[in-house]
């Protein structure tokens, strides 16, 4: 198994007898599944149906879902026309006037002067009550929609799988540098015997030096620096991120708590150890948590 990512892209076209649909679906990181769909304004009670079939297959993410809903021409409903009866009428008996005093002889006058009403913009008009619109069922969106979902989950797998990658080789980087600390952690002892003598040398004569008690006090700081806990902590950490690294439900919360910890381990060391060496250590650790910590953001 490998982690799966929240950024992905989803896409699905599919032509029905009476609509042309298309589903458009985008995923980024979020704390929570965060769901928004956008439909056109008659599909407005698609909403809720839309928004659990996305619940049901995605667990964290913010996902924007835009949808389009086109009406074939050859089965949209037509436009609805009115005709004005009276002022058709009163725009005849004018021209049949104006026929009649000028082109008294004229044959076919009443043809034309029909045609010549009926060209007024304002005989015929568009009824203001529209006719129903023919709604897609709600079982071809679903149908299109899964298929956009799919495409975003193939998507969002493949960018989990690199995730898995790169996580894994953070780790192992990171798991070095633990081993580095802890070796360093057995010259702590033989260091601070020494700094403690200096320290000493400029209180007291070499000949006044108390060898066992000088032998208690630097076992008393060895203890008071010893960090080899913190180490062990911190193995059990990177054996648990690289099992979770294997598994599949809900541990982009899991992952970034181990990170949390792995981070305090990290920090105590290098406020218990006086080594330079080991600072900076601490610092190349932490810069290399802070990486992985932004992968594992990404994490579902």
């Amino acid at each position: 198994m490998s982690l799966t990512s929240m950024t992905g892209f989803g896409k699905a076209v599919k032509s029905f007898p009476t609509h042309d649909v298309e589903v458009e679906i985008r995923s980024v990181n979020h704390r929570y599944l965060d769901v928004s769909v956008r439909l056109p304004g008659q599909y407005s009670a698609y909403e809720i149906p839309c928004n659990e079939i996305v619940k049901k297959l995605l667990r964290r993410g913010k996902v924007d879902l835009r949808v389009v809903i086109a009406e074939k021409s050859e089965t949209a409903s037509g436009v609805n026309l009115k005709l004005d009866q009276n002022l058709f009428q009163q725009y005849f008996s004018l021209y049949q006037q104006a026929f009649q005093q000028v082109l008294s002889g004229a044959e076919r006058w009443r043809e034309q002067a029909v045609f010549e009403v009926l060209g007024r913009h304002d005989v015929i008009s568009k009824d203001s009550s529209p006719l129903e619109t023919q709604l897609l069922p709600l079982a071809e969106l679903q149908t299109v929609l899964e298929l956009a979902l799919q495409s975003l989950l193939e998507m969002r797998t493949a960018e989990g799988k690199k995730l898995t990658e790169i996580l894994k080789k953070n780790l192992s980087d990171l798991k070095v540098i633990a081993q580095k600390i802890e070796a360093l952690a057995l010259q702590s002892r033989d260091f601070y015997r020494t700094k403690l003598e200096e320290r000493l040398k400029n209180f007291a004569p070499a000949n006044t030096i108390d060898p066992d008690r000088l032998s208690q006090e630097v076992i008393l700081a060895a203890d008071r620096t010893d960090y080899t806990e913190e180490v062990d902590r911190l193995r059990s950490h990177f054996t648990q991120f690289e099992k979770l690294l294997g598994a599949s439900d809900d541990i982009g919360k899991k992952l970034d708590f181990l990170c949390q910890e792995m981070h305090r381990e990290f920090t105590t060391c290098g406020a218990k150890s006086e080594l330079a060496e080991v600072s900076l250590l601490i610092v190349e650790a932490k810069s290399l948590l802070e990486k992985i910590r932004e992968q594992v953001q990404n994490v579902e």
